[in-house]
Parts: C-alpha cells; sequence; structure tokens
C-alpha cells in the first residue's frame, strides 16, 4: 500500500528567513497533519594546494555536529507531539535538498529567504531559487515573519473557509504563503 502521510521539508540555518520557514511549515504541517523533516545540508571544506595542510576530516566533523545541533534546536521550537525528522546532508545544499525531496515524496518544500534582489542573487546564488527550479513539489519561500496560516487563509480566501480543506483542495499557493 502506497504511503498517503503528507510530508514536508523544511530547510534549517541559522537566520531569521529560516526561522519564519519554520514556523509556516508548523502551520501547514497542523493544517495537513503532516510529518516534518528538518534538513540541514553544509558544504565540506575542500583539500587544495597549499602550503598548509587543512584538516579536513576534523572541519568535516565540526559541521556535522553543528548541524546536528542546529536540527535539535529546530526540533525543540516544534510543537509537543510534532511528527519530525531530521535530516544532515552535504554537498550542494539546493542539490541535496531535491534529492531529498524526491526520495520521501515530499509534499512541499518550505524555505527561508533572505531576498536579496536580482544582482545579488546574479552573483552569490540563491538556494531557495535553484530548489524552486527543480524541486518535484511545491516550494514555499518564506521572505517574513508570517502571520498564521489561519490568518493567511482568511485574508487570501475568507474568513469561513475550513484552512485544512483549502490546502487538501489545491488553493493557490499564494494562499499558503
Amino acid at each position: 500500500m502506497k504511503d498517503v502521510t503528507q510530508k514536508i521539508i523544511v530547510g534549517v540555518d541559522d537566520s531569521e528567513p529560516s526561522k519564519w520557514a519554520l514556523s509556516v511549515a508548523v502551520d501547514l504541517a497542523t493544517a495537513l497533519r503532516a510529518e516534518i523533516t528538518l534538513v540541514h545540508i553544509f558544504i565540506p571544506p575542500i583539500a587544495g594546494v597549499s602550503e598548509v595542510p587543512l584538516p579536513v576530516d576534523e572541519i568535516r566533523d565540526r559541521q556535522r555536529a553543528d548541524s546536528i545541533a542546529l536540527l535539535e534546536s529546530a526540533r525543540r521550537r516544534l510543537p509537543p507531539g510534532s511528527l519530525a525528522k531530521t535530516v544532515v546532508g552535504e554537498g550542494s545544499p539546493p542539490r541535496e535538498i531535491i534529492a531529498l525531496a524526491e526520495q520521501i515524496g515530499a509534499s512541499f518544500i518550505v524555505l527561508g529567504t533572505h531576498g536579496r534582489g536580482r544582482l545579488a542573487t546574479f552573483f552569490m546564488g540563491s538556494t531557495t531559487e535553484a530548489v524552486i527550479r527543480g524541486a518535484p513539489c511545491p516550494v514555499v519561500a518564506v521572505s517574513h515573519e508570517p502571520k498564521t496560516l489561519a490568518a493567511v487563509t482568511r485574508q487570501y480566501v475568507g474568513p469561513t473557509h475550513n484552512v485544512s480543506q483549502t490546502v487538501r483542495d489545491g488553493a493557490p499557493n499564494a494562499a499558503v504563503m
């Protein structure tokens, strides 16, 4: 039998937009009775040609430990009884998030975004933008502190509409963002 549980991936780092994304994901997971997967992808050090050898393994171990601590901190911000998993990965964050979404059959990916603008994105890149372009499911980009999902749904759909039904019936993603 096919697993019908809705799954929401939340990208976690130590930024304010990431915290806002977690808040949106919790509201969405509550409305859908979905499972949350908290994910942090770190970029591993590269041993280059240098006169000073880099302790690459030590740096990678520290990055992994820091990633685990970050995810545990995010997990503690979830409501009691939340269905949540954590995943630490290494590599290209967009590529790893997309691969995870494909692997678990994610229903949504929720990511914080700094909203830097086109020029800054051109020079620095954007994890969120890259995920949006390659994701196998809808991506919710959170660029400011959110209202609750219920408040946003009332704003876009109306005060008497059922939030859970709005999301399940495939209302425009704007109602969810």
